[in-house]
This record gives structure tokens, sequence and C-alpha cells, in this order.
């Protein structure tokens, strides 16, 4: 058998005692959905091999909402395992795979209905620094999604899960929790340094290219969503440089992440749960997830009445500069206002491109820029 391949434990129509399990670096790892607080009852779970019982080594669960359970246990062995729990036994041939990290920043997102949208998804982050897409499917694949999938660097993933709970239990969520957990447990950790949560219509915006902004080396990056949506309220086939945004949202209420796997335990929807580590970084603003809201759901109303322009420059070299203090590279800070450092910035005032030196009135006004590189003409004092 080989290691992509789903290997689920089925205990009544919808419900599973786990979604997937898999032999990775010496553990056996289970992603487990959770029905209530005591179904499925995790501490029923036996599992042998070489007639020998494995030891829990370790587990992860959130048993509330938007809950998860993640079970590991140390094996070293190769060889056929059996899984026992209430009575019913089953038997696996699981692929044994060392892996190690080799790439630096992935993606990962459960699609269905709006798997037509990946051309301008995959683009747009393989732009940004994406090496690798996990994508999975909540159903059967056809062969015309098989198809539209076969690009570079994209896994394919089916997965055939209800996707909300049956009604009678207490918890809503299913497959989502469940394809999150897989990818981190099983593509993420010791294989991706980092790795994008989020959706197809959900684009994220950053004043650096998103595999730059990982150089930081921070635990969490959160991205604010935006509801989003194009000039003329169609889907286009390139994402364009000018669209349609609303108002930001908070941290936690539909943004998305981007999240180091070695460092994150357990993962929400929305935002991180727990770590491995003490004190994470998080940066919880990071820059601006653009929700395409009517993407999906074409019925979708939601108020976005600013233009907002995807191609700002962030970046403005100054050269050639009389006062030679003023030379060097400017950071976009806010609307049309760069900084080198605290003294020295470049801003549009009255429609003129200026750069100021703070504190004093001395400034230069720019001539026409070509290119963002450009010389001073003129000095004039205040």
């Amino acid at each position: 058998m080989t290691y992509d391949l789903i290997n689920s434990f089925i205990l009544n129509k919808n419900e599973y005692l786990f979604f997937d399990i898999f032999h990775k670096n010496n553990e056996i790892v289970l992603i487990c959905p959770v029905y209530s607080e005591t179904y499925p009852n995790f501490n029923n779970i036996k599992i042998k091999n070489s007639n020998k019982y494995l030891k829990l080594k370790k587990s992860v669960k959130k048993i509330k909402r938007e809950p998860i359970v993640i079970l590991i246990y140390e094996l070293k062995n190769n060889g056929p395992i059996t899984v026992s729990y209430n009575g019913i036994t089953k038997k696996y041939t699981l692929s044994h795979i060392y892996s190690k990290i080799n790439i630096k920043l992935s993606q990962t997102t459960l699609m269905k209905n709006d798997y037509k949208l990946i051309n301008v998804f995959y683009d747009y982050y393989r732009k940004q620094g994406v090496q690798y897409f996990y994508i999975y499917y909540n159903g059967k694949l056809t062969d015309t999604i098989k198809n539209k999938y076969k690009k570079k660097n994209i896994k394919l993933i089916e997965w055939d899960y209800a996707y909300w709970n049956n009604k009678r239990y207490k918890f809503n969520h299913h497959a989502q929790l469940g394809q999150i957990h897989h990818a981190l447990y099983k593509y993420g950790k010791k294989s991706s340094e980092y790795m994008i949560f989020n959706d197809l219509d959900e684009y994220m915006y950053s004043n650096k290219k998103l595999i730059n902004l990982i150089s930081s080396k921070k635990d969490t990056y959160g991205f604010l969503n935006y509801w989003s949506n194009t000039l003329n309220d169609e889907i286009p086939k390139v994402l364009p440089s000018k669209i349609k945004i609303g108002n930001q949202h908070k941290y936690g209420k539909r943004s998305k992440c981007i999240h180091k796997t070695d460092s994150i335990n357990c993962i929400g929807i929305h935002k991180e749960y727990n770590y491995n580590i003490r004190n994470p970084r998080i940066n919880k603003n990071s820059g601006m997830l653009l929700h395409f809201y009517n993407w999906t759901r074409a019925k979708r109303i939601h108020k976005t009445n600013k233009i907002f322009n995807l191609n700002i420059i962030k970046l403005v070299i100054i050269k050639n500069c009389k006062n030679k203090n003023c030379n060097g590279i400017y950071k976009l800070i806010s609307k049309d206002t760069y900084q080198k450092d605290e003294n020295h910035h470049l801003y549009k005032w009255q429609n003129i491109w200026r750069l100021g030196n703070k504190g004093v009135k001395v400034y230069y006004i720019l001539n026409k820029i070509k290119n963002w590189e450009t010389r001073v003409y003129d000095m004039n004092l205040e």
C-alpha cells in the first residue's frame, strides 16, 4: 500500500473511529473525528504489531467546538498492524516513510463545488512562493476534476466524508477539521516548514511575498478577512489589479493563517488552538485576506464599497539624491507614504511626490517617477 492511500475505520454510516491512519518517521498517527464528549471513546482503542500492544506516545485533543483528536503511537518496525475498538478489529498494512523538511511553504484546502476556481488560485499562490499544494476533494473524484488538477506540484486527495456531523450529535464539524489536521500531520510536519490553510476563494495579501514574509520565523501569521469582489462582480481568469473590498474583520472572525508546522499542535478553522512550544510568536495582522464571497455562493451579499489596488508598490529605491542620506530603500507604511527610517520619508502631498527629512524643513520635489528609480532634480527650502 502506498503512503497516500486513505485507511479509515468505519463505525456506522458516516461515523468513523478515524479518518486515516499512517506510519511516518517511526510513528503511527490517527486523525480522528469527534461526535460528542464520549463518542468515540478513544481510551478503548488498542493497536498491535507483532503481537505487542503499542503505547500511546502523544495525544492532541480538542473536544469542543471544531473538535479533533490526534493519537500518536511509537512504532519503529514495519509490518501489519491491527486496530481493535469495542469488539471490531481491522488489519492494516501501512507504508512507512521517513521524511525531512524539503519544502519551505505549502498550501492545503478542502474543496468541492468550488473546484473550478483552481487556475486563478494556483497562479496567484505560485507567484507568492508556494512550492506544493495538498488539495482535498470532499467527495468522489471524477476524471473531470482529476484532469483539471493535473498541475505541477499539486497532490489531489479524495476526502469522501460527510462535511457536517449528524444533527443528533453535539458537534457539527466533521470533514474539514479532519482535512486540516490530516494535511498538517501527514504532509506538513517534518516535510513542509510552513503551511497555508485557506479556501479557493481566499487570497492572502501582504506588503511582502508570502515566501519572504515567513523568513521572520513567526509560528503563526494571521490574515484579517475583508469581504471582496471584482469590479464587474464576475469570476476572473486572472486576479485583477483593482478590486472592491469591505471593512476589516477582527482576528479570529473569518481570518485564515499560515502556521509553522513543527510548532503547532492543533488548529481551528480561523486561528490557532494550541502549540507544542512555550511563548509562540504570533502575528495576528500579517496582511489582508481578500475573501471573494460570491465566487462560491452567488446569492451572498456583503458590503464592498472601497476600491483597492493590489499592485501598490511596496518598495521604492531612491538614488542619486544630492543629500546622500536620503538614498536607499523605502518601504510602504501607509497610503502614499514610504519610510527608509524614522527620519526619512517619501510621501505624496498636493499630488507631488516629496522626500522629507523629519524634523527639518527640507523637502526634495521629485520628477515623474519611472520604474520607481528616480533622480531628485530640485530642492526647495520652506
